[in-house]
Order: structure tokens, then sequence, then C-alpha cells
């Protein structure tokens, strides 16, 4: 943990150059802890000229992410290296609960400070600066530790879905509310104009149609885990854009891009029917 005397000293301490310093505002940082926090506790953001980048997995290999903000939508980004910043996503969704929820923008940059791991190297923070905390005048920083360890790049599937439908994400969510206290899995299906989510149990079963264009997309059927299904739902409900590309008893793909720039798309891993 940052040391008190070492928070007092934050802004003393020199900008690593090697790693991006950048100003993003509270809806795109808001974007990224969703879209990755629903599925892993770390994640490895990479930098490049181009902007930040990151894909990753779930425990339990059922499920991938890769997600994108382009420079462009930084509200200032001028990196021109490579970089990846190890990040605990709890230490960031606790930061952003002491902040006032009106539209903020934060100042990041990476600096190193005396700490040291149990080997000797020096422990490596994501110093974060807040303009107008409270929405009052003045400033908060923060001194978030850097995780030591790069995560695995996992290589993203070759997969070959023979339908495509866009989503309006907001319905997509009331529906999934309905089904997700009723069973553990949702089956998915889409014919001729018309994608259905349903579930069943003991006590009987649920069912919700809505229309979409499919064009001349085939009919298609897959089932699959509930709480992978809703946490993507629930992290990207708001999203401005959204579409679901599926095979039968294949993963499906979930392709969204929020109002702040971040794009996003996940592969969810079917489950067998018994």
């Amino acid at each position: 943990m940052l040391k008190e005397q070492d928070m007092k000293k934050i802004e003393e301490y020199t900008t690593l150059d090697a790693y991006p310093a950048f100003l993003i505002t509270r809806a795109a940082l808001n974007d990224i802890i969703e879209a990755s926090s629903w599925l892993t506790d770390e994640v490895s953001l990479r930098f490049t000229k181009d902007g930040m980048w990151a894909r990753f997995t779930d425990p339990a290999h059922v499920s991938m992410t890769e997600l994108s903000l382009p420079k462009e939508n930084f509200a200032q980004y001028d990196f021109q290296g490579e970089a990846v910043l190890n990040i605990d996503m709890d230490a960031i969704k606790d930061m952003l609960r002491h902040v006032e929820k009106s539209e903020k923008v934060f100042s990041m940059r990476a600096i190193e400070t005396p700490s040291r791991h149990e080997d000797g190297t020096p422990i490596k923070y994501l110093a974060i600066t807040v303009d107008s905390p409270f929405d009052s005048a003045g400033f908060v920083r923060y001194g978030v530790p850097l995780l030591k360890d790069e995560l695995p790049l996992p290589k993203y599937p070759a997969l070959t879905l023979p339908t495509t439908v866009p989503l309006n994400m907001l319905l997509v969510y009331k529906a999934g509310r309905i089904l997700e206290s009723f069973t553990d899995h949702v089956v998915m299906e889409y014919d001729t104009g018309v994608l259905s989510l349903s579930s069943e149990n003991d006590h009987g079963n649920r069912c919700i149609t809505m229309a979409v264009d499919g064009g001349e997309s085939p009919s298609v059927r897959s089932l699959f885990p509930m709480d992978y299904f809703m946490g993507f739902v629930r992290a990207h409900k708001n999203a401005k854009e959204a579409t679901l590309n599926m095979g039968t008893d294949l993963p499906m793909m979930l392709m969204a891009t929020m109002p702040s720039g971040l794009t996003v798309k996940a592969a969810i891993a079917p489950r067998i029917e018994n």
C-alpha cells in the first residue's frame, strides 16, 4: 500500500516517460472499468501511439473480451511509445466511489516511489489527479499501485458465425432481467427477423421475443450461461450501438460501442444442453 508520506510527496516523483501520461473523462474511465470488471479483477491495459486496448479472459476461460479506446476519445493523449499498465480493478473502482459523479477529467501518469516489492524491484504507481473534487475548487491526488506482472495476452478465436443482428442493449437488458433470477442459462434463438431469449426450470418457462433486422441471416439456436450473458449486457446496457453474431451451438460474439468512444467485443462459449 502507498505510505502516507509517499502520498504527501506523490507530485514530487518523476513521471516515467516510458509509460503514457494522459487525461481521460470519467465517462471513458467508467466504461473501461465496467467493460473489464464484469469478467476479471485485473487487466493489462496496452497503450500505443493510437490509443489504448486490452484483451483478457475470465479465470474459467468461458468468455474473452477485447476493448479499445482510440486516442481521439481521450481528453488529451500524446503518447508515442508502447507500454502496459497492469491495473487492479477494485483500486480504481474504490477511487471513483470517492469522487462526485458530475463530469470530471482525470489526469493519469505512472510514477515510481521508494516502495519496493519483496524482490527489491521498485513498485510503480498510477498517480491520478482529480480537479475540482466534490464540486468545489481544489484537487484530490490518488496513488494506485500498479500490478507487477503483465497478464497473458490470449489469442482471439477465429469464429465463423452466420447470423448477425443489431441489438438495442437497453431492451436486451430489460429482457434479461426477466430471465436472470429464473434460471442459470439463456437460450438465444434467431428466426426470420425475430430474436428470442428463453429459459426454463421446474416451475415453468419464460420467453421474450423482439423484432430485429437480421437480413438474410439463417435461423440459429444456442444456449449460454446466464451470468456471463447478463454480465456483458449489464455492463453495456447504455451502448449507442451493439451487434450480436451467432451460430448454432457455437460461441456468440457481442460487440458494443459506448458513448465515450470505447468499443468492446466479447466472445461467450455456449453451454451443452442436457
